[in-house]
């Protein structure tokens, strides 16, 4: 028996309101699994150089069956499903937002108020903003993928002609010039350098 038919199963079985009905389904279900371990289990243990007894094996078929059981069962998967989809949809203050990405709660605000912060963001009666959740997560995991890694790409990323316009601004002469009145000075107070 197949993963959809457990499932349809179980659909079925929601649908009913007994829930002996239920519970005799999924005995049903778990002893249609469990006759399908004790038929592979046996050639697959002796396909690895393992020779148990049948009760041991039985008993391992068992086990296994109700852990595909717990795997399978619907109402189980679902859940995290639902808890994901909520989760991005999920408002949240510039005070969680700070807590989630390690920043703090005045860059979040500056980011959200400056435009750079391409999101939603949603302002409460008393002028509080908050975000979704998903596309907050969703920037920052953007924004550190395109962080530099390095010392040698952080200097790359930097506009470093501003610093050597301004450095080359002051011709050569006047720096030696500035560094000769310095030494002199220095000389005179008796400082030695």
């Amino acid at each position: 028996m197949g993963i959809a038919t457990y499932q349809s199963k179980l659909g079925q079985t929601a649908k009913q309101p007994s829930s002996r009905q239920a519970q005799s389904a999924r005995a049903s279900v778990l002893q249609q699994y469990s006759s399908v371990l004790r038929n592979a289990l046996p050639v697959e243990l002796k396909a690895h150089g393992a020779d148990l007894p049948m009760a041991e094996i039985d008993a391992m078929a068992d086990a296994l069956a109700r852990q595909i059981a717990k795997l399978v069962d619907t109402s189980a998967v679902s859940r995290p499903r639902k808890a994901q989809a909520l989760a991005q949809e999920e408002w949240i203050t510039t005070q969680e937002a700070a807590n989630r990405s390690g920043f703090s709660r005045p860059f979040v605000a500056a980011l959200l108020d400056s435009g750079a912060y391409k999101g939603r963001v949603n302002r409460t009666a008393g002028g509080h903003r908050k975000v979704l959740a998903g596309e907050f997560e969703a920037l920052m995991a953007n924004a550190s993928a395109e962080a530099p890694k390095t010392l040698a790409q952080a200097r790359k990323a930097v506009d470093l002609t501003l610093q050597q316009e301004n450095a080359q601004a002051v011709p050569l002469t006047e720096r030696k010039r500035s560094r000769a009145r310095a030494q002199a000075l220095a000389k005179k107070l008796g400082i030695t350098t």
